[in-house]
């Protein structure tokens, strides 16, 4: 995970951190983004607690391949991910299906393993159901930048009185 540490987040798994450094030099060098490397890319800003982030890059580069044809275990884990963050979990579970008796232990495990959550954190609100999570809690944030700059982020706030 990504921490703040002053202004600035910092991967504090060096592992993880020298990973992700080669990964973006690799980038430096390409002219388009694959779709292994988006999806790759949305992981990791995932690792580093950059969900709207990571869900507004799947949905520009990896969205419009839902259903088709076959779609290997990772990109189908990510597509319910980002579904259960979401809060689609109609979605979740329809991926999860397809996975349920993969005959790769490990594989069908994963996905299991979030059926279960999405399951355990859904509101029983019929096919409305909606998973409790960063992408539909009210977010604000305030970033104080240098040379009097003010950045106010926010999304589903209530209204003011």
């Amino acid at each position: 995970r990504a921490h703040q540490l002053g202004a600035d987040r910092k991967l504090l798994n060096d592992g993880l951190r020298a990973h992700y450094k080669n990964f973006l030099q690799k980038l430096c060098f390409q002219r388009e983004l694959s779709a292994a490397d988006a999806a790759a890319a949305v992981y990791y800003l995932f690792l580093m607690n950059r969900d709207h982030e990571a869900v507004t890059m799947f949905e520009k580069h990896l969205a419009d391949g839902a259903g088709a044809g076959e779609e290997a275990p990772f990109e189908s884990y990510l597509r319910a991910y980002v579904a259960a963050r979401c809060g689609n979990v109609v979605a979740v579970k329809e991926t999860c299906a397809r996975f349920a008796d993969h005959p790769v232990p490990r594989i069908r495990e994963h996905f299991r393993s979030l059926a279960a959550h999405v399951d355990a954190e859904a509101t029983p609100l019929g096919e409305g159901a909606v998973v409790k999570g960063v992408l539909t809690a009210p977010r604000l944030e305030v970033e104080v930048g240098s040379e009097y700059t003010i950045r106010i982020r926010h999304a589903r706030l209530p209204p003011t009185v």
